[in-house]
């Protein structure tokens, strides 16, 4: 469809977000911002759907810091690292219907699917302990460093864990 109304629309253009390499190069600054403005960080979780986030700030960080981990978070139900995956995904923000061309680019050191229940509860978590009014896939970011802590015994690890989205956008969903 999309080809079609291209060829039919003059001047149109397809953004593409999962296979348009600009958009991972516009990440990228934010890799480089977590370099200079935070410095010392071991770890850093994002959250997956497009990725286009994941693949430009791993770049910006490895290019800096090789020893730094890159850890992908992802929705059970989602295709992007499980192509095979029958369950159906209800969080928005994270995840995919489809494997994005743009992650064959991604530096990752580590994936975690996270349960979309485990994300909303993350989403309370940060809402009541943290005052973070945060949407789905910030939950899931939380949920995945929480899991990830224990499991690894990471607890004076440094880590960064970016919250993708705000809560408004998931108050008749998540809240």
């Amino acid at each position: 469809v999309i080809d079609k109304l291209q060829n039919e629309i003059e001047n149109s253009y397809w953004f593409n977000q999962y296979g348009n390499p600009l958009v991972c190069e516009a990440y990228e600054e934010i890799g480089r911002e977590m370099i200079n403005d935070l410095k010392d960080f071991e770890y850093v979780f994002v959250a997956v759907s497009s990725a286009g986030t994941i693949v430009g700030i791993s770049r910006a960080l490895k290019r800096v810091n090789k020893n730094i981990k890159v850890i992908a978070v992802d929705v059970l139900g989602s295709k992007v690292f499980d192509l095979n995956t029958t369950k159906k995904r209800y969080l928005s923000g994270i995840g995919s219907s489809i494997q994005s061309k743009n992650l064959k680019n991604a530096m990752i050191d580590d994936i975690i699917l996270i349960d979309e229940k485990d994300g909303v509860k993350g989403c309370h978590e940060l809402l009541q302990k943290h005052l973070i009014f945060a949407g789905g896939s910030s939950g899931c970011v939380y949920a995945a460093i929480n899991q990830y802590v224990k499991k690894q015994n990471t607890q004076t690890a440094k880590i960064i864990g970016l919250l993708h989205d705000r809560g408004d956008r998931s108050c008749k969903t998540v809240y």
